[in-house]
């Protein structure tokens, strides 16, 4: 069987969310390698009916998933496909396969926010989920929901009638229309983005599958934004998922805080989610690492820059003289510091002279590092390294790098 063959084979055998297949895989380099042991009969940690499972899934069976697929325009992405996206790998139970409509090329370097909420939104959040979603679109947001009734579905629709990319995550196969009547939306999104599912094109909607599609949700963003949640509401699980992933959470402020359909969002923001009044509060969060990718508003430059925010401070009018004085000099301070730290290049490596001079005056992936500087990714990660190590670039989140 060829890969993708073998990784259709170890799916269908433990099914798309079972963690199982990453446990009995463990310790194997390859799907080839696995796959030739199994035969050979020498995995010795597979249960009888596991066995009988995997043997049951026959190689005319996956040839026959993967043609399906083919006929259908379903795009397949495996596991150690090199279009696999990372934030995906990096899960703690990360799919095995992918089928896509669409295409999910560069989502690892993209800016997207996933948005999750009540089926039932109130017209207060419809009405402030639109104009958020609105303008994260012109500002080069990508948005993610898992389209359905009520604040994803609300995201999805605008971001499509905004020429927006955008990106659907279902918790069912791709050939069913779940919720009824979402099928021109898929299409839709399909077009400019993607809509991906780990689960067979057949498989219909189960209740449990959901929450499985949850984790996906949270990993395709950089955060999750929650529109409106009750107390009780799924969309707290995909918080929760984001959490454990080291994403941005985000919670709209209550439309009622006396509201049990806001008490989410009361819930999440005592816990520390950042609150968002409008879509300045969640682009201030990307600011730094993807202005390249991104466009600003008059009013976020005039009003949202975190550079211009001050805390709330007793008195804070009387120094203000001062205060400016002394935020010349610290920025001052800084800027030497930065040019002293720019111009001393002695004990460097040729390598690492190119990526400083790469880096100055801006924030780079690794690839962009590569594109510019001409250096191999196994060389230049090894650079990058011994640059990090010696405090003359700094890691950033996103997988950027600065002086």
């Amino acid at each position: 069987m060829t890969n993708k063959e073998l990784w259709l084979w170890i799916t269908a055998s433990f099914g798309p969310a079972n963690k199982r297949k990453w446990e009995v895989m463990s310790g194997y380099s390859s799907i080839e390698e696995f796959y030739s042991d199994f035969v050979r009969g020498n995995i010795i940690t597979l249960t009888s009916e596991e066995k009988a499972r995997m043997k049951g899934v026959t190689e005319q069976k996956v040839k026959q998933i993967a043609y399906y697929c083919e006929v259908k325009g379903i795009n397949i992405y495996c596991y150690d496909d090199d279009d696999f996206p990372q934030r995906f790998r990096d899960l703690f139970n990360p799919p095995s396969v992918l089928f896509v409509l669409g295409d999910i090329k560069g989502i690892d370097e993209s800016v997207i926010v996933s948005f999750c909420g009540s089926r039932e939104i109130s017209e207060y959040s419809q009405s402030f989920e639109k104009s958020v979603v609105a303008d994260l679109a012109r500002a080069g947001v990508l948005i993610a929901s898992g389209i359905q009734v009520g604040a994803d579905m609300e995201a999805s629709v605008e971001a499509v009638n905004r020429n927006a990319k955008s990106y659907a995550i279902l918790g069912c196969g791709l050939e069913y229309e779940y919720p009824k009547g979402s099928g021109e939306l898929v299409r839709k999104i399909a077009k400019n983005g993607a809509v991906i599912s780990e689960y067979f094109p057949n498989h219909k909607p189960r209740r449990k599958d959901f929450h499985y599609r949850n984790r996906l949700l949270a990993a395709i963003g950089l955060g999750v934004v929650v529109v409106q949640a009750s107390a009780k509401s799924g969309s707290l699980s995909i918080a929760e998922f984001a959490l454990t992933e080291g994403k941005d959470i985000f919670a709209f402020s209550p439309g009622d805080v006396f509201s049990e359909n806001y008490r989410g969002n009361i819930m999440l923001l005592r816990d520390g989610a950042l609150p968002v009044f409008d879509a300045n509060d969640i682009l201030n969060e990307y600011k730094n690492n993807y202005s390249h990718k991104l466009t600003f508003s008059k009013s976020f430059t005039d009003s949202y820059s975190m550079d211009k925010r001050k805390p709330f401070e007793r008195g804070r009018g009387r120094n203000k003289a001062a205060k400016n004085t002394n935020d010349k000099n610290i920025d001052q301070t800084a800027k030497q510091e930065v040019e002293e730290k720019e111009i001393d290049l002695s004990g460097l490596s040729d390598y690492g002279k190119q990526i400083v001079d790469a880096l100055k005056n801006k924030t780079l992936l690794v690839d962009e590092i590569s594109e510019v500087t001409k250096i191999d990714l196994m060389t230049l990660n090894l650079e990058l390294t011994e640059l990090e190590i010696s405090g003359v670039v700094k890691a950033l989140p996103g997988g950027r790098y600065s002086l």
